[in-house]
């Protein structure tokens, strides 16, 4: 029983830490999104100044703004995206800037009347654009075979080897562009700030913990008076007199 106690007690600790790394996960990410969401724009090279750069942590959702034009002609499609409205496509187009390829999440579109027809997407302006946004890192490839042109996750990576070229990976989730498309697409829901249970859950597996040991106490206890009736029974030790009982004043009003 002590032997499963502590067996039991590590994997508290270890369901304990993994809860809390959850929580220190989405609390540093919902500290980036206040910090960066509703800020003035900054200048994209000013935070990637080249293609090779990547993005800390903390500099998740950082507002740019970014000059180009883009490459409507090898626009991306990212499957089963849900939003407040349903479930459709995000859409992912290259920005041609002075300093590389930008992949601009553009918005969301519903899905076609059926699962093997792609909806109809509106282009982008064409010429020059200034686009405003919010800086992301690159989702993981989840290795799903799709048609070219179609991602299961927003992989900039893949979606720069399909284009053959050299891009950045942090990508831009458009928050506004000037000019403005005729017909823009639906904006994607802002983030969450939720922190979830995980703090809770937490504290819960870390009081886990104490259950086993509890038990065993428990099942001592009971193990010595068991045996100490079983030795009273046997004549080899004596009984341990009873307390008298308590009069209470109550008790003496009664008789």
């Amino acid at each position: 029983m002590t032997l499963l106690a502590i067996a039991w007690a590590a994997v508290s600790v270890l369901a304990a830490h993994w809860q809390w790394t959850r929580y220190e996960d989405k609390a540093a990410a919902a500290h980036a999104i206040e910090a960066h969401y509703t800020a003035e724009p900054v200048p994209f090279a000013s935070v990637l100044p080249s293609p090779a750069a990547l993005l800390g942590e903390s500099q998740q959702w950082t507002r740019v703004s970014v000059t180009g034009r883009y490459d409507a002609q090898h626009t991306f499609v990212v499957r089963n995206r849900s939003q407040s409205t349903g479930v459709g496509y995000e859409v992912l187009v290259p920005l041609d800037t002075p300093g590389g390829v930008v992949f601009v999440d553009r918005g969301w579109v519903g899905n076609a009347a059926a699962a093997n027809i792609l909806p109809t997407i509106p282009p982008p302006a064409s010429g020059e654009v200034t686009v405003t946004g919010w800086l992301r890192s690159p989702e993981s490839d989840v290795d799903r075979s799709l048609p070219q042109g179609q991602l299961a996750t927003v992989d900039t990576v893949t979606a720069a080897a399909q284009l053959g070229r050299t891009a950045y990976q942090p990508y831009l989730v458009m928050g506004g562009e000037q000019p403005a498309a005729t017909t823009p697409l639906t904006t994607l829901d802002p983030p969450s700030t939720d922190l979830g249970p995980h703090q809770g859950y937490s504290v819960q597996w870390a009081l886990f913990t104490l259950f086993g040991f509890v038990f065993v106490g428990l099942g001592v206890r009971n193990e010595l008076r068991a045996g100490r009736a079983a030795a009273e029974e046997a004549g080899e030790i004596t009984p341990v007199p009873a307390r008298p009982k308590k009069v209470r004043i109550w008790d003496e009003e009664d008789e």
